[in-house]
């Protein structure tokens, strides 16, 4: 079954629930496992986040005491000084700066740290620049989008929505082959992702969650 609409979508989870009268739980089970395929899902059905090469955006932003994070935010991968230099800031947490550098203390930025929905720079910058952040973003909702996820691999969608009719279909003996193939699925783009950027085996980098 070809699936490239949010309609060919609901439709295909319907033909694989084979029950006429789930039809109007799909839409919430979509929901879910696009919130299971951006946050991972947990016992008794457990599966790792999705983060690919495809989920990677950067945005530049003025710099100053404190950034608004992008709205569409996952986890953050880089943080750094968009100047010559462009040195990667050091994770760390609001505690850790405001102890290391007094509310009046500016200079080049090397820290960073997550609060609320602002990223707060230590110290504060001492002249006009910008800061770039690459981030994982969240996928868009394919009710209303057209994911790239839906294009190259709609049946994560498919085995997710499955994998969230769980609680309805309980001791279907279908939902450990759909856990099986979700998970197997997600964790397949993960590994190919991060072969693509450390290619021999080298160091791989620790991303800051949100």
């Amino acid at each position: 079954m070809a699936i490239s609409s949010y309609s060919d979508l609901t439709s295909a989870v319907g033909t694989y629930l084979a029950r006429s009268d789930l039809s109007g739980f799909v839409p919430d089970w979509i929901k879910a496992a696009e919130a299971r395929l951006n946050y991972g899902g947990a016992d008794p059905l457990p599966s790792e986040p999705l983060r690919t090469r495809d989920m990677e955006k950067s945005t530049t932003i003025t710099a100053s005491s404190y950034v608004t994070l992008p709205g569409d935010l996952l986890e953050i991968r880089d943080v750094y000084m968009d100047n010559a230099s462009r040195n990667p800031l050091e994770p760390t947490t609001p505690y850790d700066i405001r102890r290391k550098f007094s509310g009046s203390e500016t200079g080049t930025p090397r820290y960073y740290a997550i609060e609320g929905g602002r990223i707060m720079l230590g110290p504060a910058p001492d002249t006009t620049d910008t800061v770039t952040i690459t981030y994982y973003e969240r996928l868009p909702s394919v009710e209303t989008a057209s994911p790239w996820l839906l294009t190259t691999h709609p049946t994560l969608y498919v085995y997710g929505a499955l994998l969230e009719a769980a609680p309805v279909l309980r001791k279907d003996a279908r939902i450990q082959i759909w856990h099986g193939l979700f998970k197997s699925g997600v964790e397949g783009l993960n590994r190919t992702s991060t072969k693509a950027r450390w290619p021999s085996g080298g160091a791989v980098r620790v991303d800051v969650p949100l």
